[in-house]
């Protein structure tokens, strides 16, 4: 049950809970979090290409509201596409994105999603790579997977520290390591090796969205979105549940695909653990009862005092900051007067008073275009001078400071808390909207500001973005709002207050809290605020809640986020993030080779494996005619069988070689989903070798399918042959080859047999490039370069060396190798000069 009341009474209750809101000496735990719907079982799914244009201006208080509400239609949390850059120096590239692959599963009030992207490295080089990729605002990333071979190998959160060091010692001995870590706003990078020639990489990243909920009801948003990418994706699909919604190859970037859901029957979902009840709680506005009050003039003329930072930071979106001043001077009203100020060490004033009209606008562009960006940013001189502005000349109560730049404060104050506690009583009745820019854009100081203060924060890195922005800092000044906003909850064992900061029509916010074992959560919120010179009041009687997975994760983010923020120590957030499983900005996912490599490196595992090994073929019936299992080269470990036999099928069993009998279970979720799963073990006493797997597969209707599955053992590094020569078309450039040498071992692996073959030699001549299982060679040269070798036929690799100093003969290198079983060896070989030809 909802209900507005009037005038004093609500603004004596609003400040009493300023005075409770100092403390909570309940025990029960709050945090915000991003607005977000349930959702229905009805699902649609539309593509929109461009967001529809917002229409503000004289209208009825109900086309107001949907007009404003169009302008911001453009999803917040839809994210984007990741790039894989690899290569060196000059040479690095974008691999091409072969294909996107999106699984959506709604729980509660968000959405748990798997975004496997596939690469295509089309080179005949091995190579590192650098994955970056813009999560959702607001998601919670919680996995990491990457292929390793034929397997796909989930990752393990670690302190990041430790993770980067255990990866580049992988990494020199020419393993196949990962490692993802936060790098700055909501974009993570994942260091990637190998990348091998001529083959594909599958990145999968998992995590917690919000539901986009900006037209007044809930949807599911993706954007793919991919500014720096050229062409097409070779594929996208889209699937929620079981459901494919959307599968399309090619793929144009830059469209959103849009899934609409029903209104959920409940406004809170719960998660129960042994440590309390976790509540995520969705507060939303009255807005038509807050429109139907009598409000002010909403045509009043604008004043904006606009900062561009001109410090050296500002450089790096030189062009984007243009492009925004653009916007906003596009979309004043006439009569609208603004101030243009240039920031850095020092603030200068661009136009020396209140200006208007197509003229001063050009005059303002020119001028601040012929600024050269250097220095640092001080944003307390800054406000300063917008404050001084503000006191200059008559305003109608319609003034906004719009910022242009990265929001970090390098010089002067750089405290957030004590910018905010100087200057902000200096701006009172001003709405300060931020468009962040760069990579490095720190949001904490302006949204703390607009929470207070009322206003806009925004990151933009398009010019569609940008023009966005300039279309809701317009409609901002005349759109409903509800300041000072808070939450009191009531009818638990405990009444805590919550500050929501600024809520314009059309937001809500979901909020999350933890009531421990002995405490009741809250059946009863009340919302509070100020909405222009009115108080509102609203009593929110919380449904029976309904049980949603991941609340608690979802609140432990927000935790883990406020230490980060308030400067706690970080071995208290490693602590946090490592228990909850949520990464923060001091730990990483490092993912490994191998289970046994987790062991080496003294890593224990909370993740499982995904599909190793993996049985190839897209059904049973392919299958039976010719059944194998993926890699055909493994070392001692605990592999695990994927047979695609069908969901309902009586039973799965798997015959091992030494004959333990095992039955497999059908994974329905997951990174195994649609697939009948056993693990086994290979113990370190097996003798190397080719073994075979029986698979029985009984059908429902009884009918009973043999499969027969080869593998091999493989527990010996490759041995090498290593010859140099000079180049013949390179100056001053070595051409290096390293070959397999065939061993007794490697060719009794491909034929067991062959000591009884009539003619031996033939055999082996005719079996050795078979027999070669080398599938990467690196040479570390006396200069210090290391030289990856590109596979010019199976077992024979080459590559080019150009000294950097005197060569001195005889040639000492470090020859590298490492089969498909993940065997590698290392061999310190001298090379005598070579003969002149």
């Amino acid at each position: 049950m909802n209900r507005t009341i009037e005038t004093g009474q609500i603004l004596l209750a609003i400040g009493l809970l300023l005075a409770a809101a100092c403390g909570d000496p309940s025990g029960m735990h709050g945090a915000d979090g991003l607005g977000a719907d349930g959702f229905g079982a009805d699902v649609s799914a539309h593509v929109r290409s461009q967001p529809p244009q917002a229409r503000i201006g004289a209208a009825d208080k109900a086309e107001r509201h949907s007009a404003f509400a169009r302008g911001l239609e453009r999803p917040r949390n839809a994210g984007g596409v990741g790039e894989l850059q690899a290569g060196r120096g000059d040479a690095a590239s974008r691999l091409e994105l072969a294909a996107l692959l999106v699984d959506a599963r709604l729980s509660g009030d968000v959405v748990e999603m798997a975004v496997e992207h596939v690469f295509h490295n089309p080179s005949d080089q091995q190579l590192e790579g650098i994955f970056r990729f813009p999560m959702p605002q607001g998601a919670v990333l919680t996995g990491l997977a990457m292929q390793i071979g034929d397997r796909l190998v989930e990752g393990e959160l670690l302190e990041r520290n430790k993770a980067r060091k255990t990866y580049q010692s992988i990494v020199d001995s020419m393993r196949d390591p990962a490692l993802l870590e936060w790098e700055e706003g909501n974009r993570f990078k994942l260091r990637v090796f190998p990348i091998e020639a001529r083959s594909h990489k599958r990145v999968v990243l998992r995590y917690l969205a919000p539901l986009d909920h900006s037209t007044g009801h809930p949807r599911l948003v993706y954007g793919t979105a991919a500014p720096g990418m050229d062409g097409t994706i070779g594929r996208l699909r889209v699937r929620l549940a079981d459901r494919v919604l959307v599968d399309r190859s090619p793929w144009q970037p830059g469209q959103d695909v849009i899934i609409d859901l029903q209104r959920p029957s409940t406004t809170s979902w719960t998660e129960t653990r042994p440590d309390g009840t976790y509540t995520a709680i969705r507060i939303e506005p009255d807005w038509s009862a807050m429109a139907a009050l009598p409000a002010r003039d909403r045509n009043r003329q604008r004043r904006l005092a606009i900062v561009l930072d001109t410090s050296r930071s500002a450089l790096e979106q030189q062009r984007l900051a243009l492009d925004t001043l653009r916007a906003v001077f596009e979309a004043l009203a006439p009569g609208d007067r603004f101030m243009l100020l240039a920031s850095d060490l020092r603030c200068s004033r661009v136009t020396p008073t209140w200006v208007s009209g197509p003229a001063a606008i050009d005059a303002a562009f020119a001028a601040v275009g012929a600024i050269e960006p250097d220095g640092a940013s001080d944003l307390g001189v800054a406000f300063a001078c917008a404050a001084g502005a503000f006191g200059e000349g008559n305003g109608d109560g319609a003034d906004q400071l719009v910022y242009i730049g990265d929001g970090i404060a390098t010089w002067g104050q750089t405290d957030e808390t004590a910018l905010i506690s100087a200057w902000a009583p200096a701006l009172e009745g001003v709405q300060p909207h931020a468009a962040l820019l760069g990579k490095g854009a720190d949001d904490g100081l302006f949204r703390r500001l607009a929470d207070r203060l009322g206003g806009r924060v925004a990151r933009l890195r398009t010019v569609a973005d940008a023009s966005e922005f300039a279309r809701v800092v317009a409609g901002a000044s005349s759109a409903l709002e509800l300041r000072q906003a808070m939450i009191r909850f009531e009818g638990g064992s405990a009444r805590p207050t919550r500050t929501l900061g600024t809520l314009f029509e059309g937001e809500s916010r979901t909020l999350l809290i933890h009531t421990p074992v002995d405490r009741q959560p809250p059946t009863t919120v009340s919302l509070l605020g100020r909405n222009g010179w009115h108080g509102h009041l609203q009593r929110i009687s919380l449904d029976e809640p309904s049980t949603a997975e991941h609340v608690a994760i979802r609140w432990a983010r927000k935790q883990i986020e406020q230490m980060e923020r308030s400067g706690r120590d970080s071995k208290d957030i490693i602590k946090a993030s490592l228990a909850w499983g949520v990464m923060s900005r001091h730990t990483a996912f490092l993912v490994l080779e191998s289970e046994e490599a987790y062991k080496r490196h003294g890593i224990e595992r909370r993740k499982k494996s995904g599909d190793t090994p993996r049985v190839t073929g897209g059904d049973l019936e392919s299958l039976a005619n010719g059944p194998s299992l993926s890699p055909d080269r493994i070392q001692p470990g605990d592999p695990e069988i994927r047979i695609p036999a069908p969901a309902n099928a009586r039973s799965v069993t798997v015959i091992l070689p030494w004959g333990q009998t095992l039955d497999a279970r059908y994974e329905q979720d997951g990174v195994q989903a649609g697939a009948w799963v056993a693990r086994f073990l290979i113990d370190r006493e097996t003798r190397d070798g080719v073994y075979q797997v029986l698979v029985r597969v009984a059908h429902h209707d009884g009918q009973v399918e043999l499969l027969r599955l080869p593998f091999t053992v493989d527990t010996k590094a490759p041995t090498v042959r290593v010859r140099i020569r000079k180049h013949r078309r390179l100056r001053d450039t070595w051409q290096i080859r390293v070959q397999q040498r065939i061993t007794v071992h490697e060719m009794e692996l491909v034929s067991p047999d062959w000591r009884q073959a009539p003619d031996r030699k033939k055999l082996w001549r005719r079996r050795a490039r078979v027999a070669s299982d080398a599938k990467g060679v690196e040479v570390r040269f006396p200069d210090g370069q290391i030289v990856p070798l590109v596979a010019i036929r199976r077992g024979l690799f080459r590559g080019d060396w150009k000294p950097t100093a005197p060569v001195q003969w005889p040639l000492k290198v470090d020859v590298f190798a490492i089969d498909t079983a993940l065997n590698q060896s290392a061999t310190a070989v001298e090379l005598a000069r070579p003969r002149r030809r």
